[in-house]
């Protein structure tokens, strides 16, 4: 006789398949942050699986690129001007924000890569808020 084992929640390999089918770039912060994109795409998988390490809890899926995730999952003040744009009632980022506050952003979100990075080869865990504070307070 045959054991079946049913599992109702999704596995960690299931969950990891949708949110790499996520792009990369595009939706609100199209072309805000070249060096954090190429970040992402030329570290291979390295910086993409460290960040869904940390952001294990999180659901990606409502941003229409990773960019916009890890953007607006950090600065969360901007998580409705990114949805106003993605209903096509507000501007992208790069229209309503300085190239001085863009770089300042671009530097945050390339420290959160490497802070995520670090996290997972550690095994850290401490949920999003606390590496959210981390990034934040070494982006200061």
């Amino acid at each position: 006789m045959t054991t079946i084992k049913l599992c109702l929640e999704p596995s960690v390999q299931t969950r990891l398949e949708a949110r790499l089918a996520l792009e990369l770039r595009g939706g609100a912060t199209e072309s805000c942050f070249p060096e954090v994109e190429a970040l992402l795409i030329s570290g291979g998988r390295d910086y993409q699986e460290a960040l869904q390490y940390v952001a294990s809890r999180k659901d990606m899926s409502r941003y229409h690129s990773v960019m916009d995730f890890l953007f607006c999952e950090i600065f969360t003040v901007y998580r409705g001007a990114c949805k106003r744009c993605y209903a096509d009632r507000g501007p992208q980022l790069k229209d309503m924000v300085s190239v001085s506050t863009l770089l300042m952003f671009n530097s945050a979100l390339l420290k959160a890569l490497e802070m995520a990075v670090e996290y997972h080869r550690e095994r850290r865990r401490g949920g999003w808020e606390a590496f959210r504070w981390s990034v934040l307070a070494q982006a200061a």
